[in-house]
């Protein structure tokens, strides 16, 4: 997919500096995934970073690159668009991810030249009312560097819920499916469930389809409960996490009605979790949520998740005040699960 080269993002700097800087353009994909596993020591296969910037992005990725006099990519600054509502009114957010520079050319945090560039391009061409927050969580590391350059606020700490599920697994809930899809009404349920949001990326059957489904490098299970006909309550399901021994409940969505519906999906990924040998399971949701009280009643407790969530705001109408305390946050708001 080639990039929007019309829209007058400054494409280089001067000689000195070795390197240009410019919106991504097609074939930058494979030194980006090279560049990624030197700076992070893991590798990202070319699929699962077309999924993560091309197919969340179909006009154009978010992302600007530094690029050598050979055209390799030494640095990366992206973003991810999130559709979200905000009570009633729709944005986009932009989630940051994989920020990185060649650690052979960075300069340090006290003259960070290569990176500081990378910032301001972005932010020239994304950061603006049309996409009026962006959010991310960074290392320790990279944040200092992007409160300096890119104004980040840290927004909150999110806050995890664990449960041990060692013992004898109990029969499959009568009321419960599970699959590797989302059910056909999956939008119903969005739209009763998005009435108790007031700021969540929304998770309609889209958003499902290409965060879960087409994701090429993990495997979802997807655990429904129902009411008759009427789909009340969905968790996404992963058997694994950061920590070992430990499947996450990824997603949840639950229209408030039936606390039972809710109790339902959380245990059947508890059987999931033993199925495969698990002895943990552990979710993450914010402090407000009126679900934690049914998760406290099932034996989930809480723990330190270790990282926090930072932003920006572009717009003077949405100011950072207006979603840090009412933001439903969970895993899939985030590239850790």
């Amino acid at each position: 997919m080639a990039s929007e080269r019309s829209l007058a993002v400054p494409s280089s700097v001067d000689a000195s500096t070795s390197f240009e800087i410019g919106l991504y353009r097609e074939g930058d994909e494979f030194s980006i995934c090279a560049l990624f596993e030197k700076v992070f020591h893991e590798r990202k296969s070319l699929a699962q970073w077309r999924w993560q910037f091309v197919e969340s992005s179909p006009a154009a990725p978010h992302v600007v690159v530094a690029r050598d006099r050979a055209g390799i990519v030494i640095g990366h600054f992206g973003s991810l668009p999130r559709r979200a509502c905000v009570g009633k009114r729709r944005f986009l957010f932009a989630q940051s991810v994989d920020s990185m520079v060649d650690p052979d050319r960075a300069r340090g945090l006290k003259n960070p030249g290569l990176f500081a560039a990378l910032v301001r391009c972005w932010i020239k061409r994304f950061g603006n009312e049309a996409e009026p927050i962006a959010y991310g969580l960074p290392n320790r590391a990279a944040y200092r560097i992007g409160g300096r350059f890119l104004g980040y606020t840290r927004l909150f700490d999110p806050v995890m819920f664990v449960k041990d599920v060692d013992g004898d697994a109990r029969a499959p809930l009568a009321d419960t499916e599970s699959g590797e899809h989302p059910e056909p009404d999956h939008d119903d349920l969005w739209e009763r469930a998005a009435h108790r949001l007031d700021v969540a990326v929304m998770r309609d059957q889209a958003y499902f389809d290409w965060r879960y489904v087409r994701c090429p490098s993990a495997r979802y299970r997807f655990v429904a409960a129902r009411r008759g006909a009427t789909l009340a309550a969905v968790a996404v399901f992963r058997d694994a996490y950061l920590a070992p021994d430990c499947g996450a409940i990824v997603d949840l969505l639950w229209d408030g009605e039936q606390r039972d519906s809710l109790s339902e999906v959380v245990t059947r990924c508890e059987e999931l979790a033993r199925a495969a040998r698990l002895h943990h399971v552990v979710t993450m949701l914010p402090l407000h949520a009126p679900e934690l009280a049914i998760l406290g009643q099932l034996g989930f407790r809480p723990t330190r998740c270790g990282h926090f969530v930072v932003a920006r705001s572009f717009s003077p109408a949405l100011p950072l005040e207006r979603v840090r305390d009412l933001w439903w946050f969970t895993f899939g708001d985030s590239d850790l699960v």
